[in-house]
């Protein structure tokens, strides 16, 4: 998924990737959100580098998802 939009600062992108996520709350967001995906993706397809996100401020931002294939059909 690729935006045109504001982009993040390095700064930014590594506070929204940290694992305690933001103890200020705005509305109803913990700022867990993004970190608590990566996580669980993680720990279902047993990968550690299972994302990546490319952002520059005043640029936008890119996000790949390295999901693996999978052989059989995954039934909930």
């Amino acid at each position: 998924m690729q935006d045109t939009g504001q982009g993040m600062s390095e700064e930014q992108l590594s506070r929204l990737l940290s694992e305690s996520g933001s103890t200020a709350y705005r509305g109803h967001s913990t700022g867990i959100g993004l970190s608590n995906v990566i996580h669980r993706l993680q720990l279902f397809f047993g990968l550690k580098d299972i994302i990546d996100i490319d952002s520059n401020a005043g640029e936008g931002t890119c996000i790949t998802l390295k999901l693996p294939k999978l052989s059989r059909r995954f039934e909930a």
